[in-house]
């Protein structure tokens, strides 16, 4: 018995107490009581193993004595007054019976040791811990008395736990720790998770029926007091348990043995659960041979098994389920064999007689295999880190393994980012964070042993400047370092190749691998196999078969998924190799010359889309791919766009040119440039332009006609039949699903003429061309127009700077110029206009003062007009350009005079030659030719089958349109001209008001035609002088003659703008307008005296303006010389003046 004076003489020596009053009278009358204590004060807080306090309360009561007042009781009412105290302990003393059923305070834990507690037949309130320990007592107790504890110990105890069925209104119950002679019945107590509970030698055995009660289990341990008190039936006994969440099972004692192996797949379903037997148990064959009991294991994290003796096969592959066995000191007899799979974690099988090899297989369990019979080469992933005495102890003690010689070289490790985790894989790795630390520190964890270290990549420190690129590994103080990258997108630098052999290169430079099967490099194409290597270095070897020629050679760089740029090393054995200063990729996608140490380059690389010829710097495109740098995607199917077009290398599609259609511009885009009509009653048509050699499903519509059958067709010329009608006509061509349209391109001609006016009564009408011939005294178009002999002459002005020609008369000025051409779309939009005015390059002509020369040149590449070729070269050769002008002019008159019928016998010939020079037409240069000729006599002039007189004192304009560029096969011209009158000031002028104002009219010839804007001739009228406009319903297209409408453009109250609608001529566009004023015969230059009819002077002026290509040869001479001598004009003067002279002479 524990004595008590002592202690309360301890208490006695300080009487200062701390304690509250009412705390300090509830334990001052608990000792006395117990002891009578003396009437003095008491420090009860000074003595803390038996008493603790905070600041003035009771917490902590540990009373381990027996009182010396032996009919002392212990009630509640002593302890009441403890307002925080936590934890009771009771020893050594007799308490009231209903001590227990009363609530102490607030206190969490209660234990009773030895106490005079004879039953329980009452609900024990609510305490965290519940512990009652005696020997002196057996009890049966209701289990639902103890639903309000949370956990409930009595080990020492002997209790029987009675179940009569009534359900817990709490659940509190969670945990029971027991000595006693059956299984308790938990039906009902599904809350209690963890049951440990030891078995006497009384044990009754029938109870093991309860078993079935523990479904809801979670940990359950089973004992025995006393070894040989009986031995456990694990198959029929334990293989009664059942339960689905069961976590932990351990079974302490006698087993009887096994008589067949036994499957652990399905004693619980929690992959968490833990498994241990501490006593002999063994599968006994028919050979009375001990043998390891299991042969099946479900998922197991723990499995422990001591005491047992048997033998043991295939450790390798049968604990694939298990993550830690521990099968130490079993006297386990075994050959140990290579791990299957990746478990068990931990193995532990120390203290046996297992003899065999360590397998590096098992280079990732945490194995503790010491005191066994193990003999053979440690592997390295091992002996690497036995600086760690500790695992070196618990490999090598007790066992008979090779001595270790070779040095530590197997480490390899390797640096990845995945998510938000740094990871260091690869082989041989530290086995503990023991082994190891980290430039910057950082704290890792090992998630796969010896393969793979992690750590938060947050973690890593904040940089001050550029952002961390490397880190280093050291392991044991720097034995082993390493650098690894962090910077994932790094390729390797290389800083200098060497041949340190014939075949033995070295190449030295960072972020490289200590990896050897991630490093690929190329020499020459050949392999060159890594025989080492680390951040900073790699050493390689080639086959003997390599020829070392010391010779400039292409070499590559692989580092895992990164890859150098390729260089040009020297194979020279000790050169130096060194990378260039600069990275030649970021100046010019190029390759470093390690041996210049200079940057060659093929064009971008060749765009990742071929391969560079570093020799050439010239690529090789892959399929499907084109240009100098492979940028460009091949066109297909045919990659030229079958000469007619130009490949569009960024989308892979053909821009065909105008003539070329489809894909792969293989197919016409035909036209018609001109129609050789019919009369009014029907009858054969020819089609003249470009229609290729294909003509599937021909159609030809005029106007609603179609037109059939088809007689002749070829690549230029279409002739059919059509039946009777009047006027234009639209033309429509379909082939190959492409329709074509011509508006007002054909009209059905008359066999008889009209004449304009009917001649006024003053000539006769020729009703097969549809000219007036003049009786002697009248002139004009018309005929209306009486000449004077007496008329005042008028003179004429040729402005060698803008084109312009002017005709002046008294106080009447006559402006007539061409001012613009124009691109007319299907809808008759104007697409592109080109101004020509003040855009002409005079070429002067001082021989014939009869001729002026002006020319025009039009970059089709921008439509701008290119005429910087100026006045400066037009001065140099005027004698040349007059002399020729006579011949020309005087060449046209025979030609016209002799040859009208030609045109039209000529026409297919010349076509077949016009159109093959368009489609093979390398110059994008249009050429404008205006000739102007003073006629000084009248001429007889035939243009487009129509022939007409020039009355001497008139101009003559020539205008030809060469070599024009359409955006559309559908697109035609409009040559815009302009005509304006206007009034001559001079210092003297009075005005009396006897001049008229302007009078314009026009005349429409065609009686099918009612559109009042088309034009076939105009008068402009004022201060009786009159200007007669005649426009041909003609042009050359091509050089053949094609109908053509003129309308007008613009109209106010002194000038008018005619555009003369031009058909889609390719080579050459020809027009034919003519122009003649002439005086009224009324007319009085004298106001003063108008009444006076006798003093009139009459007098008339023709002019006649024509703009024809009568003198063919002159403007082919002409536009040869320009067009072939890239538009040279010292050489257009030099060659014009030999050609026109010799014409010339011919001509006199």
């Amino acid at each position: 018995m524990k004595s008590i004076t002592s202690f309360f003489f301890i208490l006695f020596i300080s009487i200062v107490s701390s304690l509250i009053d009412s705390e300090y009278s509830c334990f001052y009358n608990f000792a006395h009581d117990c002891d009578a204590l003396a009437s003095t004060t008491y420090d009860f807080c000074h003595f803390p193993p038996l008493v603790k306090c905070n600041s003035d309360n009771v917490t902590y009561i540990n009373w381990q004595f027996q009182c010396l007042n032996s009919s002392f009781i212990l009630t509640p009412t002593y302890l009441d007054c403890f307002q925080q105290l936590g934890y009771l302990s009771i020893s050594l003393l007799n308490v009231s019976p209903d001590f227990i059923y009363d609530k102490v305070g607030n206190a969490n834990q209660i234990n009773f040791d030895q106490v005079n507690i004879k039953s329980i037949t009452n609900y024990i309130p609510y305490y965290q811990i519940f512990s009652l320990s005696s020997n002196k007592f057996a009890l049966d107790v209701q289990l639902k008395y103890l639903q309000n504890i949370q956990n409930f110990y009595s080990t020492t105890s002997l209790i029987n736990f009675l179940n009569d069925g009534t359900i817990p209104q709490n659940k509190t119950l969670i945990e029971m720790s027991i000595k006693s002679n059956k299984f308790p019945d938990l039906t009902g107590f599904d809350s209690i998770k963890t049951l440990n509970l030891i078995l006497p030698k009384t044990f009754d055995s029938s109870s093991f029926s309860n078993f079935k009660s523990f479904s809801k289990l979670s940990s359950f341990r089973l004992g025995q007091e006393g070894s040989d008190s009986f031995c456990f039936d694990f198959i029929n006994d334990i293989n009664q348990l059942s339960s689905d969440s069961l976590a932990s099972l351990s079974i302490f004692g006698c087993m009887k043995p096994l008589t067949s192996l036994y499957s652990l797949k399905n004693i619980s379903n929690n992959i968490n659960f833990n498994f241990k037997i501490d006593g002999s148990l063994y599968y006994l064959n028919n050979n009375n041979e001990k043998l390891f009991p299991f042969n099946e294991f479900q998922p197991i994290q723990i499995l422990s098994m001591k005491g047992g003796e048997f033998k043991m096969v295939n450790i390798g592959s049968l604990f694939q389920n298990v993550s830690t066995v521990i099968l130490n000191s079993n006297n386990i007899e075994a050959i140990f064999e290579p791990k299957i799979g990746y478990y068990p974690l931990s193995l532990d099988i120390s203290n046996n007689s297992i003899s065999g090899n360590l397998d590096s297989t098992w280079c990732s369990t945490l194995i503790t295999i010491k005191n066994n019979n193990f003999t053979g080469d440690i592997p390295s992933c091992f002996y690497c880190y036995f600086d760690d005495l500790q695992l070196k102890d618990i490999i090598t003690t007790g066992n008979q393994f090779n001595q270790v010689m070779t040095p530590c070289t197997s480490i390899i490790p390797n640096l990845k980012i995945v998510k938000n985790e740094i990871v260091i894989y690869g082989t041989d790795l530290p086995l503990s964070t023991d082994h190891f630390k980290t430039v910057p520190n950082l704290v890792w964890y090992i998630s796969s042993r010896g393969k793979e270290l992690k750590v938060n990549y947050y973690s890593l420190p904040p940089s001050s400047s550029s952002p961390l690129k490397t880190i280093d590994l050291i392991i044991f103080n720097g034995k082993y370092n390493f650098t690894l990258a962090l910077d994932q997108n790094q390729s390797p630098i290389i800083s200098n190749v060497t041949f340190i052999s014939s075949n033995q290169v070295l190449i030295s430079g960072s972020y490289f691998s200590y990896d050897k099967s991630l490093i690929s490099f190329m020499v020459d194409y050949q392999p060159c196999i890594v025989t080492s290597s680390s951040f900073y270095e790699i050493q390689c070897s080639l086959s003997a078969s390599f020829i070392n020629e010391a010779s400039l050679v292409l070499s590559n760089l692989k580092i895992a998924n990164h890859s150098s740029e390729p260089f040009l090393i020297d194979t020279s054995i000790s050169f130096n190799n060194i990378y260039c200063n600069e990275n030649c990729k970021s100046v010019g996608e190029g390759i470093c010359n390690m041996r210049e140490q200079t940057c060659v380059e093929c064009p971008l690389n060749c765009s990742n889309q071929g391969t560079c010829n570093i020799f050439t710097n010239k690529c090789t495109c892959f399929s499907g791919f084109v240009n100098d740098d492979c940028s460009g995607i091949k066109c297909n199917p045919s990659a030229d766009c079958s000469g007619n077009g130009i490949c569009d290398t960024t989308i892979g599609k053909c821009n065909c040119d105008v003539n070329w259609v489809s894909s792969d511009c293989n197919t016409t885009n035909h036209y018609v440039s001109s129609v050789v009509s019919t009369s009014t009653s029907g009858g054969e048509v020819t089609l003249l332009g470009l229609f290729g050699d294909a003509h599937d499903n021909l159609l030809i519509l005029i106007g609603e006609l179609n037109c059939l059958p088809i007689i002749t067709i070829n690549s230029t010329t279409i002739q059919c039949k059509i039946g009777p009608g009047k006027g234009h006509k639209s033309v429509q061509v379909t082939q190959n699903n492409i329709t074509w349209h011509g508006n007002n391109l054909f009209k059905y001609y008359e066999s008889v003429l009209s004449c304009p006016s009917q001649c006024s009564s003053h000539g006769i009408c020729n009703t097969t061309t549809g000219n007036c011939k003049c009786d002697s005294k009248w002139s004009g178009i018309d005929c209306a127009i009486e000449i004077q002999i007496d008329s005042p002459q008028s003179n004429s002005t040729i402005d060698t700077g803008t084109g312009d020609s002017t005709l002046n008369n008294g106080e009447t000025k006559y402006s007539i110029l061409i001012t613009s051409i124009n691109e007319i779309d299907f809808n008759g939009n104007s697409i592109k206009e080109i101004n020509l005015k003040n855009n002409w390059i005079f070429i002067s002509n001082k021989s014939n003062d009869n001729f002026y020369y002006f020319i025009q040149y039009l970059n089709n590449n921008n439509n701008n007009n290119n005429n910087n070729n100026n006045n400066n070269n037009n001065n140099n050769n005027n004698n040349n350009n007059n002399n020729n002008n006579n011949n020309n002019n005087n060449n046209n008159n025979n030609n016209n005079n002799n040859n009208n019928n030609n045109n039209n016998n000529n026409n297919n010939n010349n076509n077949n030659n016009n159109n093959n020079n368009n489609n093979n037409n390398e110059n994008d240069t249009t050429i404008i030719i205006s000739t102007i000729e003073e006629v000084k006599q009248s001429k007889q002039f035939s243009f487009a089958d129509i022939n007409f007189n020039v009355e001497s004192g008139s101009i003559k304009f020539t205008t030809t349109i060469k070599n024009w560029k359409y955006s559309s096969v559908l697109n035609t011209l409009q040559l815009r001209m302009n005509t304006t009158v206007d009034k001559i000031v001079k210092d003297d002028d009075d005005d009396d008001g006897c001049n008229e104002d302007v009078n314009i009219s026009i005349n429409n010839n065609d009686d099918d035609d009612i559109d009042i804007d088309k034009v076939s001739y105009m008068t402009i009228s004022k201060n009786g002088k009159v200007l007669y406009g005649r426009f041909l319903e003609k042009a050359l297209s091509d050089s053949r003659p094609s109908y053509i409408q003129n309308k007008i453009i613009e109209k106010n109250e002194n000038s008018i703008l005619i555009g003369l609608n031009l058909p889609h001529c390719v080579d050459s566009c020809i027009v034919d307008p003519d122009f003649s004023v002439l005086v009224n015969p009324h007319f009085s230059s004298n106001c003063n005296n108008n009444n006076n009819n006798n003093n009139r002077k009459k007098w008339l002026i023709p002019v006649v303006v024509v703009v024809p290509i009568i003198g063919l040869s002159i403007v082919a001479i002409i536009f040869y010389v320009i067009y072939k001598k890239n538009s040279t004009l010292i050489k257009v003067h030099l060659f014009s003046k030999v050609k026109l002279k010799n014409m010339n002479q011919n001509n006199k």
